[in-house]
C-alpha cells in the first residue's frame, strides 16, 4: 500500500482523536498497512513513555514540595 504523506497525516488524525484507531476504517487500513501499524505502535510507546516520565516528574515535584521549609521555597521556585 502505497500512501505518500498520508501516513502522516492519518496518524495524525489518530493521535489528535479526531479517528478512533479501533475504528472500522481504522483496523482495516491497520491491517492491510504493515507501516501504519509501526506508525500506531510507535505512537503508543511514546505515549506510554510521556506518561510515565510525567508521573514521575509530578512525584518528584510533591516530594520537593513535602521536603521544602518554607522559607526555602523561593529558592525552590526559582531554581525549576
Amino acid at each position: 500500500m502505497i500512501h505518500d504523506g498520508e501516513h502522516e497525516r492519518w496518524l495524525e488524525r489518530i493521535l489528535v482523536g479526531e479517528l478512533d484507531e479501533h475504528s472500522t476504517q481504522a483496523r482495516k487500513r491497520l491491517t492491510e498497512c504493515s507501516e501504519c501499524q509501526a506508525g500506531v505502535a510507535r505512537l503508543r510507546g511514546l505515549e506510554a513513555r510521556l506518561a510515565t516520565v510525567a508521573a514521575q516528574q509530578r512525584l518528584d515535584f510533591d516530594q520537593a514540595r513535602r521536603m521544602t521549609r518554607s522559607e526555602d521555597a523561593e529558592l525552590v521556585r526559582g531554581s525549576l
